[in-house]
């Protein structure tokens, strides 16, 4: 603690209080690494990437999923360093989480603050930002590079020399090389970087700024060719997306930490924006104009992008938008004049933490999948002659990785299970009889005494509706159709053992310690024995 830190009681509060927030952060992310258990599909698909037989595998076959490189080949040298096992992965996101809560550090101290404090209460204690963060996915390490892209860009504007422009152009290609999205977010800081140089007449140090997302966008062109692959199967899971949905998403994903989360963000946001042009602008707070431009840019670039995406919005999209949003308000806050601002800022951001203590604390407390135990009881009880249906096919990502792929199959077959491979999906659904061999597998199955394992979805149509919707061969034109598809397909099998199956059990699945499984990946099993049709 400097002098001038010791002498201002408000400094030293700020100081206290982001310590304390962050020791809190920590224990969320220690109780998340001894809770979050086995890997759950998508993180599952991301090892399966990183587990190919050469990185060039690993690498032609990213167009199949939605992330760069970078993350699948850190995971892949995790993995040859002898750490992949299920802890070895969960004690690298922990690591990587906590990485994040040490940019957000420099972040904020780059940016004038004498420590973070809201960006911790409304951010890094959010126990979504937690659990994406510390995920088998490419989002925490994105997050990471993100937000030191966003501190040393302002950097490099305030000392604009090589060293500083070398770091924050190394920071931007590595975040676009973990999440493509975060090219938005550079666009929006150039834009706040922009409305600083150029309102000082800073021409060449503008031109630098426009290198650094230069240099972002051009190590994305061989990463080109998969986004195009990818097209080839996306219409399978595009919907028409509107801007109430991405909201209602967005808002789920504050909600995490409380109820009232929502409407504190909104007020910040607000706040932030109107302080940065009415009290940044007008006494050449320029870290604050940086900050509030970034923010107001990346808003409407983030959402925008995911309207045009017409993907359905997912509660884990958001903590990349939210980490540099909170840095962002942060920065602008931080640095108005008042000294009412100066107390209240610790004030608030520990009773924020204070409240969401209950919701933070349970949100990572969450098993990430029962995926495992299902295994282990399928291991224990199948027999041979046996068959065992993971439903629908997804969940095989996850069950591949804890039970021989060869002792079962899906809703509906597919070929390769490494990975989520909607090509395949899209072959079953274009063909005529997509689940036919499956039906017939069952029938055999149940009619030769064996017993028949389903693991996962088993959903009867509704009463009074009579036999599940059989959808044609696909052709294009509809709203998320892998999911219509697979529910069908779901549905007929269910209905198809419920009419013809003599003896329908559910089989408990326990978990350990009785800690709450992720409802993403909760599967449950059944075991059904005996045929009475013809």
């Amino acid at each position: 603690m400097n002098s001038a830190t010791s002498k201002n009681p408000a400094a030293r509060l700020e100081v206290a209080v982001a310590a304390v927030l962050t020791l809190w952060v920590v224990i969320l992310h220690l109780m998340f690494l001894t809770h979050a258990g086995a890997l759950w599909r998508d993180e599952a698909e991301v090892i399966g990437f990183a587990s190919m037989p050469t990185l060039a595998d690993t690498l032609q076959s990213l167009h199949y999923g939605n992330f760069p490189p970078l993350f699948a080949t850190v995971a892949r040298c995790w993995m040859l360093a002898g750490l992949g096992t299920d802890t070895g992965y969960r004690i690298l996101g922990c690591l990587i989480g906590l990485g994040t809560l040490g940019a957000l550090w420099f972040g904020a101290r780059a940016f004038g603050a004498r420590a973070p404090l809201l960006v911790l209460a409304i951010f890094a204690a959010n126990p979504v930002a937690v659990r994406i963060g510390d995920s088998m996915r490419s989002y925490g390490l994105g997050i990471t590079f993100l937000v030191l892209t966003q501190a040393l860009v302002w950097k490099y504007v305030q000392s604009p020399r090589r060293s500083s422009w070398a770091a924050a152009a190394v920071a931007a290609i590595l975040s676009v090389q973990c999440l493509y999205q975060s090219a938005w977010f550079i666009v929006a800081f150039c834009a706040g970087a922009w409305a600083v140089t150029l309102a000082q007449k800073q021409w060449k140090t503008a031109l630098g700024v426009g290198m650094i997302g230069a240099a972002a966008a051009l190590s994305l062109l061989p990463d080109l060719g998969n986004l195009i692959r990818s097209r080839e199967w996306f219409d399978v899971t595009q919907a028409v997306v509107t801007f109430d949905w991405v909201l209602d998403a967005l808002l789920e994903t504050c909600r995490a930490s409380g109820p009232w989360m929502a409407g504190l963000w909104s007020a910040l946001f607000v706040m932030a924006a109107a302080a940065a042009l009415a009290i940044g602008w007008r006494t050449r707070a320029w870290n604050m104009v940086y900050a509030g431009v970034g923010l107001v840019a990346g808003t409407i670039l983030f959402l925008g992008f995911l309207l045009y995406l017409s993907c359905a919005p997912r509660f884990w999209y958001f903590p990349v938008f939210l980490a540099p949003s909170a840095l962002a308000i942060e920065t602008v806050l931080a640095a108005i004049p008042l000294t009412a601002v100066q107390w209240a800022r610790p004030a608030l951001a520990a009773l924020v933490v204070l409240m969401s203590i209950p919701l933070s604390r349970e949100g990572v407390m969450l098993r990430q999948t029962n995926v495992d135990l299902v295994a282990l009881k399928l291991k224990a009880s199948a027999q041979p002659g046996d068959l065992i249906v993971i439903s629908p096919w997804y969940f095989g990502v996850s069950l591949r990785r804890y039970l021989d792929e060869k002792r079962w199959t899906s809703v509906p077959p597919i070929a390769d299970y490494r990975v989520h491979r909607y090509d395949l999906l899209k072959e079953r659904m274009v063909s005529a009889h997509p689940i036919a061999g499956l039906e017939e597998q069952i029938r055999q199955t149940l009619r030769g005494g064996h017993a028949l394992w389903v693991a996962g979805m088993y959903r009867l149509p509704p009463p009074g509706q009579g036999p599940p919707k059989v959808y044609p061969p696909y052709h294009g034109g509809m709203d998320l159709a892998d999911a219509s598809y697979c529910n069908s397909w779901v549905c007929q099998i269910a209905d198809m053992i419920r009419t013809n199956g003599s003896d329908i059990n559910p089989v408990p699945i326990r978990v350990p310690g009785a800690t709450p499984v992720n409802p993403v990946e909760d599967i449950s099993l059944r075991v059904i024995r005996g045929w009475h049709g013809e």
